[in-house]
């Protein structure tokens, strides 16, 4: 409430006329507040500013008897000027992937609604949120059923992007049409996109292509040379979005989808640099920065824009398991007229006593001057070129000749060095495949892993039809070298077997397998030695003792077969053995020999629940082994390794 009285005087409080009071009532107050006395009235009369209505009859007109009436002017108003809708969106906003947005269709000229698909940065942005290119698929757009359909916006920059509040899906149709979605019908999109792929700059200033020149545009050029969203066009195609990594892979995806290449049928073809390479040519590449890998062509994967072919290829190295692609948008700039940098299909050397490579650069500069003469080839069957090769501080006239044959081309060549006229004969050679080593190959390091005993030694197929491994699951991932079987029996098998069945212990023989390091092998095939001295390596979840698998397969796809390398290349050795083999635990750790040891003796029958002074022996719960049966695991205890363990052979794979 406003304050009736205050002590010091104000434009809206006067003094109370009771002196005593000393008080400043408010200008409306009849009464003071404080001490009740009564205000004294103003005898001021206020000034009427209005006349009698009397007064102002006689001013008014005659009436006419016959009044004509008289038309009223119609108010003409001026035409709204419709707003122009313009690209005015936040040029620094950043939109997620999904997020739901306006978006400014150049070649409506207004707004519309979309979601973004995905999103592109340039390699040489200066500003990583305003330089973002979108790819946006917009709503409203219907085939001819009626049905939602797929339409993409691409190179859309900040500036035509906005954040919509509004929810729903916007479908024409539905419950959530609106005023502010374009609705279209596609077989009218299509339309355009096959047909000008430009528009009037005065109505649309803004760049906008159809697929069919988008598909020009996208060059290595512009994925590196256009910093600025603004310097990108628009461009639409119904099937695909650009892709967000802008990877070869991706690209040659994206073009092939784009409604101009379905509709004109047009062919994938390999580029000109790449037409020499056929599926198993044997080459050398120079990204890779190492010429000594050789590599082979496992597949040709053309292009509608030949610009994004590229060349799938491995190592032809069986010790290295790298695979890569060569595309030719790879560009390298100290070979602009090589494109991607170029490769080698000959080892070129000179002759200097024996044949010597040249170096990278030196030899890919021959190279290019091999392919420029095939390819400028007349109807001669010889054809010549000469040229200057600055290389090992030095500077070369190299002189070359190809002769060609029906389906070939044999080279001969010779370099002069200019400062002292000394000549050398060059040699081309096409790269051959390496040769596939075998278990012979390993046979001095293996013998020394093994030791000296009475063994015969079978490479791959020898080793397949022996009777020992029928049946044996051999690993997919790696290639069986070959085997070592041993001819005489480390343990009498069929000895120990007997002595079980006197007892009635029910017991089978198994061949099972054994992954260990290779240096392991000399001490577990010492007679002194053997599978008794090991040590626990791998834990003992199911028992102390030697645990053996169903087949090498297991071994190594659960990592039991450690590699060992041998002279550059890794090896990985399995030992196979007869055990003889009892009941197989289901549950898992065996309590009862779980610290089995072959020094202290160790009960191989469970205890009674109620402690008796006498046993009585019963051959069917006697546990010979232990392990589990739902992984195939077979485990021997170190109180029986010397006696129920005989093995047979060792398996080796690269």
């Amino acid at each position: 409430m406003a304050q009736k009285w205050k002590l010091v005087p104000t434009s809206r409080h006067k003094q109370c006329p009771n002196t005593m009071c000393e008080v400043y009532i408010g200008n409306g107050c009849r009464k003071c507040p404080k001490c009740g006395t009564e205000q004294p009235k103003s005898l001021k009369k206020r000034k009427r500013t209005t006349q009698a209505v009397e007064n102002l009859v006689p001013l008014l007109p005659p009436k006419h008897p016959n009044p004509t009436p008289v038309a009223k002017k119609k108010k003409t108003r001026t035409p709204r000027k419709k707003k122009v809708e313009t690209p005015d969106g936040d040029p620094t906003h950043y939109y997620y992937g999904g997020a739901k947005v306006k978006v400014f269709w150049p070649r409506m000229g207004r707004w519309t609604w979309g979601v973004i698909a995905s999103k592109f940065t340039p390699k040489k942005a200066p500003d990583a949120n305003a330089s973002i290119i979108y790819s946006v698929r917009l709503r409203g757009i219907v085939d001819q059923f009626g049905d939602d359909t797929v339409w993409y916006l691409n190179g859309i920059p900040t500036t035509h992007l906005k954040k919509r509040k509004a929810v729903g899906t916007g479908i024409k149709g539905s419950s959530s049409e609106r005023k502010d979605v374009v609705y279209m019908n596609i077989d009218d999109l299509d339309k355009w996109s096959n047909g000008d792929m430009s528009l009037n700059t005065q109505n649309y200033p803004w760049p906008q292509l159809n697929p069919a020149a988008a598909l020009q545009f996208i060059t290595e050029s512009n994925l590196n040379d256009l910093p600025y969203s603004a310097d990108w066009p628009i461009w639409e195609n119904g099937n695909a979005y650009f892709p967000s990594c802008v990877c070869t892979n991706c690209l040659a995806t994206w073009i092939s989808k784009l409604s101009v290449v379905s509709s004109t049928n047009k062919k994938p073809l390999m580029h000109d640099d790449l037409k020499d390479l056929q599926v198993g040519s044997l080459l050398k590449w120079q990204r890779l920065n190492d010429y000594g890998r050789l590599l082979e062509v496992t597949e040709l994967r053309p292009c509608v824009n030949p610009f994004f072919s590229q060349v799938a290829m491995r190592t032809v190295d069986e010790n290295s398991k790298w695979s890569g692609k060569m595309f030719w948008r790879l560009a390298d700039s100290k070979y602009p007229d090589g494109g991607f940098g170029g490769y080698l299909l000959h080892d070129i050397c000179f002759i200097d006593g024996t044949a010597r490579s040249y170096y990278n650069e030196a030899a890919l500069k021959i190279y290019h001057e091999m392919v420029k003469l095939v390819r400028t080839r007349t109807t001669e069957w010889e054809a010549t070129s000469s040229f200057k090769l600055n290389t090992n501080n030095f500077v070369y006239d190299i002189d070359l000749k190809a002769t060609y044959g029906q389906s070939t081309v044999s080279w001969t060549g010779e370099q002069t060095n200019t400062e002292t006229n000394v000549k050398r004969t060059m040699s081309f050679q096409p790269f051959t495949r390496p040769k596939i080593k075998q278990l012979k190959d390993f046979k001095a390091s293996i013998m020394k892993s093994i030791g000296n005993h009475d063994f015969t030694w079978m490479d791959s197929e020898e080793a397949l039809n022996e009777p020992l491994l029928n049946g044996c699951k051999h690993p997919p991932n790696r290639r069986f070298l070959g085997m070592v079987r041993f001819n005489q029996p480390f343990v009498n098998i069929q000895k120990r077997s007997s002595e079980y069945s006197k007892f009635n212990v029910p017991h089978d023989i198994k061949n099972v397998y054994h992954g260990t390091y290779a240096r392991n092998l000399f001490p577990i095939l010492h007679p002194m030695g053997g599978f008794a001295m090991a040590r626990e390596s791998n834990g003992k979840a199911y028992g102390q003792g030697v645990y053996f698998a169903n087949s090498p397969e297991w071994v190594v796809d659960q990592g039991y077969a450690p590699g060992t390398n041998f002279e550059g290349s890794t090896l990985k050795c399995i030992i196979g053995a007869q055990i003889i083999t009892s009941k197989t635990l289901v549950s898992g750790t065996d309590t009862m020999h779980r610290n089995a040891s072959v020094r202290e003796a160790t009960s191989s029958i469970r205890s009674p629940s109620n402690t008796s002074s006498s046993t009585q022996f019963n051959g069917k719960q006697f546990e010979v082994t232990g392990g589990n049966s739902s992984r195939s695991i077979h485990v021997v205890w170190y109180d029986r390794c010397k006696t129920d363990i005989n093995i047979t052979h060792v398996l080796w794979y690269k």
